[in-house]
């Protein structure tokens, strides 16, 4: 192989189910000293449940900055700060990681308009998706795409495990990400702040199904009990779309049921059972059937990170 010739792998690191790691091509891998320690990180993430901030946090903590600042777009407040902001946002960073939950194998509509108007202006970028244990589909790769589009120098990217909205009809990755979830994020950070050149979204693993290739975002909705609510405004504080109305906790007009996400932000902040995961039989089936083996099987994190390799580094 001649010298300064780039070259992707797949990264797995060793999990507890997995105690030997990814492959043993990873122990050739060259870094550069020069980008050992990042001081400056800023953090972009849609978080409704806030398994992705918790990831991201955890990812700028291993990239050397332990208080990164956070960009939160999960409330329609927290969009349009960053979107009055979003020419110069990534100037005072060294790095920034990029964080999105997956709904359906895809980014959901929300983050991904704001992340499309946000210039990167350059700056070293960790894109990160969190799943449900399923499947990432196809969503890692249209945000490193959609990064690179805005300017941004793609570093890595990195596929993480969060607890499945859908966990009250099937439990699916319940109490993810745990502590081998984060201490995986920080290595990927530190491993992200040394690493040389620059990554392809094209290297960037897709995971193809029925959902990921559908353009629809039709996925459950939780259902509302006027006579359960306490009327205590916490499904309106976390409502990513603002559809709640804070004093009754119904939808703010019927129209508004729509526009609903399926995130379950407010099933879980309800203290009373006034919003719930409801379904009927059939789509108890449906669901029980596609999660089956993601209730089963645990998933590690998947990292992708660009290598620069030397002719002499190690026999191939």
């Amino acid at each position: 192989m001649r010298p300064g010739r780039s070259l992707i792998w797949l990264v797995e690191f060793p999990s507890p189910s997995n105690p030997g790691g990814g492959s043993p091509l990873a122990r050739c891998i060259l870094f550069s000293p020069a980008r050992e320690r990042i001081m400056s990180v800023g953090v972009i993430c849609f978080s409704p449940t806030g398994t992705t901030r918790t990831v991201c946090i955890e990812v700028a903590r291993g990239l050397g900055d332990a208080e990164p600042t956070l960009f939160d777009v999960t409330l329609p407040e927290g969009r349009e700060a960053v979107l009055n902001e979003a020419d110069d946002l990534v100037l005072a960073f060294d790095q920034v990681v990029v964080g999105v939950p997956v709904y359906l194998g895809k980014i959901p509509p929300l983050p991904a308009e704001v992340l499309s108007r946000v210039q990167g202006r350059g700056r070293r970028v960790s894109a990160v998706a969190v799943y449900g244990n399923r499947d990432f589909g196809v969503a890692l790769r249209r945000l490193c795409e959609t990064l690179v589009s805005r300017g941004f120098d793609l570093a890595s990217a990195g596929a993480f495990i969060g607890e499945h909205s859908y966990s009250a009809i099937i439990p699916v990755a319940v109490a993810r990400p745990d502590e081998a979830d984060m201490e995986a994020a920080r290595r990927f950070g530190a491993s992200s702040a040394r690493v040389i050149g620059t990554l392809s979204p094209g290297q960037v693993e897709e995971q193809l199904d029925l959902f990921s290739r559908s353009e629809s975002f039709a996925g459950l909705h939780p259902r509302f009990s006027r006579r359960s609510c306490i009327e205590c405004g916490d499904c309106h504080a976390v409502c990513p779309t603002g559809i709640i109305a804070e004093g009754t906790g119904e939808y703010a007009c019927t129209d508004h049921k729509r526009r609903c996400i399926g995130c379950m932000a407010c099933v879980r902040a309800c203290p009373a059972e006034g919003r719930t995961l409801s379904v009927g039989w059939l789509d108890r089936l449906m669901v029980r059937v596609v999660l089956r083996n993601a209730a089963r099987l645990r998933q590690e994190p998947r990292v992708f990170l660009p290598r620069q390799i030397l002719e002499a580094a190690a026999p191939f």
